[in-house]
């Protein structure tokens, strides 16, 4: 069973991070866990990536620690209103990324919830994103959250969907899916991705009942790895497709009408982050829906 006593969401006050808010009191009155609304004062006023670290919205002056702290306690009010027991924190730094991951550990934090807006450029390429590093830093699972304007939807989850490849990151994240499925009696899709083509095959044997092979192989391993007792309280359905990592993941999430996509993390060498991004990083920012993220 899930235990999430404390949950830790960051706000830059944009309407992105607005709604990350709004998720994370979701999740707080499931599980009875208090939240701490973090701002991060005098942090740089625009970071390339898929979160929202922006510079606030115009009506709003953060010039002071002060006024951060006002603002503060109004974003945390809607919480407050409906019996959430809140902690607000406002600390100035520019290392938006490195504070974050400080409280996450100072205060035992057992999710982290943040907002996404799906920037694209060749800026975010290179830069990289307060999200990214997160992703792979944080000591507690991560559900970054899109505009409110994408639907999402409302915990506990209908539908959660699994991405495995079968490393340890996956293999840790579909854990963590199995007992979110159980904690809310919600239906779970395990999903593996090849790609259209095998590296290292000769184009010869790669015919379709090579390919066929290949799938219901894939398909053993997936439905191998499924305790015993699961299959009584989630009914899990295993799939296997073809294609970009990333893409049918996002694919299989929005014809499945998932509320929830469940990622292993682990690390990767910087080069490969800022040359072509992380699978991770790439379903963050296309989902339709709610990406939580679990690091081993």
């Amino acid at each position: 069973m899930l235990d999430i006593r404390r949950i830790l969401c960051p706000t830059d006050f944009s309407d992105a991070s607005r709604h990350a808010l709004e998720q994370a009191g979701m999740f707080a009155s499931w599980f009875g866990a208090t939240v701490t609304v973090l701002h991060v004062s005098h942090a740089p006023p625009v970071i390339e990536g898929p979160v929202s670290f922006a510079a606030p919205p115009a009506g709003i002056t953060l010039a002071s620690v002060c006024q951060a702290k006002t603002a503060l306690a109004e974003a945390a009010r809607p919480l407050r209103a409906a019996g959430l027991i809140v902690d607000e924190l406002v600390l100035e730094d520019h290392d938006a990324e490195g504070r974050i991951l400080e409280q996450a550990a100072a205060t035992h934090a057992d999710m982290l919830v943040m907002g996404t807006h799906g920037r694209t450029g060749l800026g975010w390429l290179f830069i990289g994103s307060v999200t990214d590093h997160v992703l792979r830093k944080a000591p507690c699972p991560v559900l970054t959250v899109p505009p409110s304007a994408i639907r999402t939807a409302n915990p506990p989850f209908k539908r959660v969907l699994c991405a495995v490849d079968f490393s340890l990151p996956s293999l840790e994240a579909m854990q963590f899916a199995l007992r979110l499925a159980q904690e809310g009696d919600t239906g779970l899709t395990l999903l593996h991705v090849l790609p259209e083509a095998l590296s290292g095959e000769a184009p010869a044997r790669d015919t379709p009942a090579h390919r066929r092979r290949c799938d219901e192989s894939a398909l053993y391993r997936l439905r191998a790895l499924v305790p015993a007792d699961a299959w009584a309280f989630c009914e899990p359905q295993t799939r296997v497709v073809r294609g970009t990592s990333y893409r049918a993941i996002v694919d299989v999430a929005a014809s499945e009408g998932s509320d929830v996509i469940v990622m292993g993390v682990g690390r990767k060498h910087v080069l490969d982050r800022l040359l072509v991004g992380s699978t991770t990083n790439q379903v963050v920012r296309h989902a339709a829906c709610p990406v939580l993220t679990v690091r081993r």
